[in-house]
């Protein structure tokens, strides 16, 4: 069973740059990671994550759709999101890894 790392903090504190460096110095030492994205609103990621949220919602559409700002289809995106989390978790069972960097949003 892999063991999941969360990145949490505020928006813009880096937790996304940190799930990068870090994936990188895992691969380093010869540890095999999974990065997962849990932020719908993120717009440019420096590493390529294995399981995206994003895939699942998308904001702009989130947004246009309800007529909600980036803040409010935040929120509403994250609960769509969460009724997805079943389905979310059986794609990350699949991958044979160690550790999950899970990178959350910071709204």
């Amino acid at each position: 069973m892999a063991r999941n790392l969360y990145f949490l903090g505020t928006a813009g504190s880096g937790k996304s740059t940190m799930v990068y460096a870090f994936q990188l110095w895992m691969n380093s030492q010869g540890l095999d990671c999974v990065t997962v994205n849990l932020d719908p609103g993120a717009e440019a990621l420096l590493y390529s994550p294995d399981l995206d949220v994003r895939d699942y919602v998308n904001l702009e559409e989130v947004m246009a759709e309800q007529g909600l700002g980036p803040n409010g289809a935040q929120v509403a995106a994250a609960d769509m999101a969460a009724m997805n989390a079943k389905e979310l978790a059986d794609v990350l069972e699949t991958f044979e890894t160690n550790y999950n960097l899970i990178d959350t949003p910071g709204q």
